[in-house]
């Protein structure tokens, strides 16, 4: 039965072996796409926060901004 345990290991490390590397290749998409949304995220809050401050911007200049007062 020696030779059948040794074929059975052998069979049983090349499955790990390939599920460990279809693993490893999916954490490294996975990471990529992270790094893609979190350059989306940085991307929208940059805009947004231009958007506010033209937004302020036209309010100032619409007189919308409410009264300013002098102290």
């Amino acid at each position: 039965m020696g030779i059948w345990d040794d074929a059975s290991t052998h069979g049983i490390e090349h499955e790990l072996t390939l599920r460990l590397e279809r693993a490893s290749d999916l954490s490294k998409r996975a990471k990529r796409a992270n790094d893609a949304v979190r350059h989306e995220i940085d991307r929208a809050l940059e805009i947004a926060d231009e958007l506010r401050g033209v937004s302020e911007e036209s309010e100032v200049r619409a007189g919308v901004a409410g009264p300013q007062h002098d102290r």
